[in-house]
């Protein structure tokens, strides 16, 4: 007799993570308010808003999750803890040096506060 077929594969992971629709909020805000009327839509109409609302939201949430994974990718090393002599640390404790990351602004408000 033949093996049993394999088990079916598990139901695939959310795609879009609440943080990212979290996120997206402002972004979506921006975008209806900035470019429905290039498309003779009224950012104040719900109908206009509700029916290009999913895929505006899928896609600037999905977006916003590509850069929350390109981050943890690229993040820097955890804090170094101190070397005691012992550890082959000179007389004086010791710390081991990294490379100075970029920050990366997070909002446009950021960069207002900073100027």
């Amino acid at each position: 007799s033949p093996p049993p077929p394999p088990p079916p594969p598990p139901p695939p992971a959310p795609t879009v993570t609440l943080r990212g629709l979290w996120r997206a909020r402002s972004s979506l805000e921006d975008f209806v308010s900035s470019y429905f009327m290039f498309h003779g839509l009224d950012p104040t109409n719900p109908v206009d808003v509700f029916a290009h609302l999913p895929a505006l939201a899928f896609t600037e949430a999905f977006i916003y999750q590509l850069d929350d994974a390109n981050e943890e990718v690229v993040a820097p090393a955890p804090a170094p803890t101190p070397r005691s002599k012992s550890q082959g640390g000179s007389k004086a404790t010791s710390y081991p040096v990294a490379a100075a990351q970029p920050r990366v602004k997070e909002s446009e408000e950021e960069s207002e506060e900073e100027e």
